[in-house]
This record gives structure tokens, sequence and C-alpha cells, in this order.
């Protein structure tokens, strides 16, 4: 027995000494003992007297496999094999799973006639909601009303067909052949961040204006000497038979003057107030007797008023604008004198008018093509 013993030692040792690949073969084959049929440690509880025969070999381990190696490997693999695929096929069904539970429908039914119903036109390969449109009627379709349908669901079942692979003009031809009669539609809703961005897309953009256009910045030294060059071509000292007087308060004349030759401020818009009655507003408004454009009494001319050709009234009037006070218009040189009726004002006024504009317009491209 002391004899037996030693000789399964040594044989144990020499079963170590084996090759790399024997090695692996028998770890990878112990390892994968427990789904195999044959196991050496329960076929025999007797020791077997097989080994003390000469003719077997003295290194054979009675422990080792009697199964070839490669069947045990193929059956390990095979096993490994099935349970990577069993993986897998796991994880496609939770991914599957996964989709179902996150895709949302909306079922509508629609009874016979239009449905109102606006189809994406730049999307063909299935059928996307844009929008809605009214019925004949002025109405809003059933689709609409069922307030669950928003702009990007997908038509996936027309009355138990499924169109979910079906292109844009397959839906359309379907839905026209089933104008007559009801139809029970299906709608895969979009995902809350389709949704997000599409709202996103239809906010409107504010859109700041920008101001491409040079800021004007006037030459005033241009301006004072072509106003005064306009002035003087067109004073006068004697008028025809048909024109009259401006008169114009002295204040205002000593600012224009102040601004054409000394570069000093524009002087505004011409202010005859000073020269009129205290109560002319109430004239004007008819408030109080008398005519509006008449003079107080003490005025002198050149100290209070000084009066001016209609051509240059109309270029003051054009470049400096006109105050609130009525025009004092006169066909001598006194502030005093009849004033022109209403009708007499007007010829007058409307005659000064074009005159001025078709004179300042000439006198411009005159100045413009010196320069």
């Amino acid at each position: 027995m002391a004899k037996l013993a030693e000789t399964r030692h040594f044989d144990s040792d020499d079963s170590s000494g084996d090759s790399d690949a024997t090695d692996s073969d028998g770890k990878f084959a112990a390892s994968n003992q427990d789904d195999l049929s044959w196991k050496p440690e329960r076929k025999s509880k007797t020791p077997s007297t097989s080994s003390f025969f000469p003719e077997q070999p003295e290194h054979q381990s009675p422990q080792k496999s009697r199964q070839p190696l490669a069947m045990a490997s193929n059956v390990s693999s095979g096993t490994i094999a099935a349970s990577l695929m069993a993986q897998t096929n796991q994880f496609d069904r939770d991914d599957s799973l996964e989709e179902d539970v996150d895709a949302e429908y909306v079922t509508a039914v629609a009874p016979p006639g239009p449905l109102g119903l606006n189809l994406d036109g730049g999307v063909l390969d299935c059928a996307v909601v844009m929008g809605f449109v009214k019925l004949r009627d002025g109405s809003k379709g059933a689709l609409e009303r069922n307030g669950g349908i928003v702009p990007g669901s997908v038509i996936v079942r027309i009355n138990g067909e499924d169109f979910s692979r079906a292109s844009l003009n397959e839906v359309s031809m379907r839905l026209s052949e089933l104008s007559q009669v009801p139809r029970t539609l299906v709608f895969l809703l979009p995902s809350k961040a389709q949704q997000e961005q599409r709202s996103n897309l239809l906010q409107p953009t504010v859109m700041h204006r920008t101001n491409t256009l040079p800021q004007f910045k006037e030459d005033f030294d241009k301006r004072r000497k072509f106003e005064l060059a306009l002035v003087m071509h067109y004073d006068r000292q004697v008028l025809s038979r048909r024109d009259c007087w401006f008169c114009i308060d002295a204040k205002w004349m000593a600012r224009w003057v102040d601004f054409v030759c000394r570069g000093g401020p524009e002087p505004g818009p011409i202010t005859n107030e000073s020269l009129l009655h205290s109560n002319w507003r109430k004239m004007l408004a008819h408030d109080t007797p008398g005519r509006p454009d008449t003079a107080r009494e003490g005025l002198v001319l050149m100290k209070d008023y000084r009066v001016v050709a209609p051509m240059v009234w109309c270029l003051f009037a054009e470049l400096h604008g006109l105050g609130e006070a009525p025009l004092l218009a006169r066909y001598i040189m006194d502030v005093h004198a009849e004033a022109l009726s209403d009708g007499e004002f007007r010829d007058q006024k409307r005659l000064y008018w074009q005159m001025s504009y078709e004179t300042s317009a000439s006198f411009a491209q005159v100045e413009n093509a010196k320069t």
C-alpha cells in the first residue's frame, strides 16, 4: 500500500510537467467537470489493479479525463457561445421593450369627408403631420378637435392596416380611397425632445434692425454760404404790382444774420408773436372779433420788424420753418397797412411756395456744379 501511494504521488508530479497546452486544456476541462457526465472520482469505489500491469504506461495519471480534450473544449465552447447568444438576445429584447414603453400613440376616429389635416410635403418616407386646416364651413376637423395630435406625429395605422413603413404618397392615396367612409387613424407622437426642438424652431426670432446707412452730417459752412447767396440772389428793393411784402420780427432777422455771417446757431422758426396783439390767439380761434394778423401799435420799421420779398420769405420758411403766429403780408412796407384778404393771401402763398421749390432746386444744382 505504501508503494502504491508513492507511485500515485510520482504520477501526480509527472502530470504537472506536461506542456503548457496540455495544462491549459486540463485546467479548462477541470473547470467544466461539473458539466461533463464522466467523473473519475465516482466511477469506481475500489482501486483499480490495471495500474500494476506492465503493459500500461507507468506515468499515466488515473485522474486525467478519458474523454478527449478536444471534445471537452468543443462542449465548453458551445456552452459559452450559447450563453453569449442568450445574453445578446436578452439585450435585444430589453431594447425593444424600452422602445415600446417610450413610444406614445394617439388614436382618432374621423367621419367621412375631409380630415382637415396638413401633412409635411418635405418628408417623403412617411406621413408627418405639419398642422391642421379649417374645413369648408370654417370649423375644426375631428383630428384637430381630438387635441392629442401634435405637429410631428406620424400616421402608422389606418383602419387597422400597418402604414408605419409606408411613404407619404401611399398614405395619401389610401386616405383618398377611404374619404367616403369613417377612418380610424393611429398616430405615433414625437418624443419630448423632438417636440421641444420643434417648438424652439417655431419661436419667432427677434430681428434687430441695424442702420446700415451712413449718418448724415450737414456741413454748416457750406450751408451758410449757400443760404446767404440764395437770399441775396432773390432779395428785392422794389416789387412788381402783384407781389407783396412779408413782415418779419427784427430779432429773428438778427439771429439769422448771426447764423449765416458769424457762425452762430440756427435761428429756428420765424417768430412774429411779438408783433401782434396779445389776444391774437383768441382772434385766430374766432373767440374774439378782429383779424389775428393785425399788428400791435407802435411798431417801427427796421427797429421792430423788417420786410422781405416773397421769394426770400419762402426760403426762410422752407429752411427754418414757421411759428404759430399768422403771416403778416402787406402790399407796402408798413406792418400797420391793410392786410391781404384771405383769397389774395391763398393765391400769393400758393404761387410763392411753388416758385421757392423750383428756384431752390435749380440754384442747388448750380452750386453743386461749381464745387
